[in-house]
């Protein structure tokens, strides 16, 4: 008994080696679009939200900077609100800044040595004040606040 093999013919003009190359074409261009769709999401940079946090040591009044540094360098803040009296700071340069900031109310801020004498007025008068002073001389000093509402100065070492 002779079994009936049913081929099927192409359709009329394709040949196997045209329907092959159109369904490679239509495979490579399936491919194209997938990579140029996945090619257009932003790559995703390590995010420091990913980072655990950690606490931010307290400024003190002993960094030393490398010899590259040279100016003035934040070495020590002090804020507040109403009377209040700073840590001692250490200044190592020749000359130092204040930089301060009061909004409202009367603003007080007095500059001393370490043993206590008035080296001058940081701020006195009423808020808003925001400005920078310029103080010369190497050593030990502290502040004082008198006013009535909340400050802040940051003290600069010129090194």
């Amino acid at each position: 008994m002779e079994e009936n093999k049913a081929i099927e013919k192409p359709a009329k003009g394709m040949t196997m080696s045209k329907i092959k190359f159109w369904g490679l074409m239509a495979l490579a261009f399936f491919i194209g679009v997938m990579f140029m769709a996945l090619g257009n999401e932003p790559i995703e940079e390590p995010s420091d939200d990913v980072l655990e946090a950690t606490p931010t040591p307290q400024k003190s009044a002993t960094l030393i900077p490398t010899k590259s540094e040279v100016g003035f360098q934040e070495i020590f803040d002090f804020s507040g609100k109403g009377k209040a009296t700073s840590e001692p700071f250490k200044i190592q340069g020749e000359k130092f800044r204040l930089k301060y900031d009061c909004d409202r109310g009367l603003c007080q801020v007095y500059l001393y040595t370490k043993n206590g004498d008035l080296v001058g007025t940081v701020m006195n008068g009423p808020g808003p004040i925001s400005d920078e002073t310029i103080f010369e001389g190497s050593g030990e000093y502290y502040m004082q606040s008198g006013g009535n509402d909340i400050f802040f100065v940051i003290v600069e070492d010129y090194k």
